[in-house]
Parts: structure tokens; C-alpha cells; sequence
């Protein structure tokens, strides 16, 4: 076991994702990225309310694909892969043109 500590005023965000039954949970601070799992994933409104109350980070959800299937376009950024959601829009058939919009990422 190890710990790390990091300073309350290095925190940057935080991302939550469920995969599975349960919660996983990534902290960004200005240097690096600490991830936890384990959690329940119905533990999210608390983890929320703790981080903003406490550090005043937002926690946002984050959609991930467990499906193997492309989901969008890739992209590295700080060292992780992000999957740029693909959302059709008005779009009734199958293999119609779309475009990832901003703010819809996944993490790998």
C-alpha cells in the first residue's frame, strides 16, 4: 500500500465513470492524476458533494464504451486516450456523416 498527498489547492477536477457495478474515480491536479475504483457506483452525488464542498472541484460523469465498438475519434491528451463521443444528430440511417461535439469525452 502506498500513500500520496496532495494539496488541496493543486486540485484541478475530477472525472467519474462506472464500468461495471462499480465507480471509478480520477483526480487531476496540476502535476498528475491519482484513479481510484472500488466505489459503489451509486456513491456519485456524495463524492460530488464532498469534492466541491471540501476542495471546490467539480466532479463530472464521464460515458465509457465497453462494447469494443468505435465510438469516435481518438485523441491523446496529458498522457491518456481520449474517445471524442460520435452523436448523430437528426440522423435516422445507419453510416450517415456526423461530428464528435466539444466536452463529450471518454477516457481509456
Amino acid at each position: 500500500s502506498s500513500s500520496r498527498l496532495l494539496p488541496a489547492k493543486t486540485l484541478v477536477s475530477a472525472k467519474w465513470t462506472v464500468f461495471g457495478r462499480s465507480g471509478h474515480l480520477r483526480i487531476n491536479s496540476k502535476d498528475n492524476e491519482l484513479r481510484f475504483d472500488g466505489f459503489p457506483a451509486a456513491d456519485f452525488d456524495r463524492l460530488r458533494d464532498t469534492l466541491k464542498r471540501l476542495f471546490s472541484v467539480d466532479l463530472t460523469k464521464h460515458s465509457m464504451s465497453s462494447a469494443g465498438s468505435s465510438f469516435g475519434l481518438t485523441d491523446i491528451e496529458g498522457g491518456n486516450m481520449l474517445f471524442r463521443q460520435c452523436i448523430l444528430e437528426d440522423a435516422d440511417e445507419e453510416g450517415e456523416e456526423f461530428e464528435p461535439r466539444d466536452g463529450d469525452e471518454m477516457m481509456s
